[in-house]
């Protein structure tokens, strides 16, 4: 089985909380039916309680299908223009 975080980082993270006397308000907020995923988020280097935190970078989407006009022929394979064909289910 494959750990999700490392122990170090999760250990670092368990101590800056003990110093700043946040633990127990973690250990209860972890706890809460209605904090389903903070762990997941505080591993990931999140603001575990949702503000103020830094957010992974995202690249933006990249097709490498060739773009399609209008009055091309349907990539489905239809025959039919792309215009009468799959446009208007895009």
């Amino acid at each position: 089985m494959k750990r999700a975080y490392k122990l170090e980082n999760a250990s670092a993270c368990l101590a800056l909380l003990r110093r700043k006397g946040m633990a127990d308000a973690m250990d209860k907020a972890m706890s809460s039916s209605d904090n389903f995923g903070m762990a997941k988020r505080m591993m990931a280097g999140l603001d575990p309680f949702g503000g103020g935190g830094f957010s992974p970078i995202q690249h933006p989407f990249v097709s490498n299908e060739p773009e399609v006009g209008r009055n091309d022929a349907c990539p489905c394979g239809s025959g039919k223009k792309y215009k009468r064909c799959c446009l208007k289910k895009a």
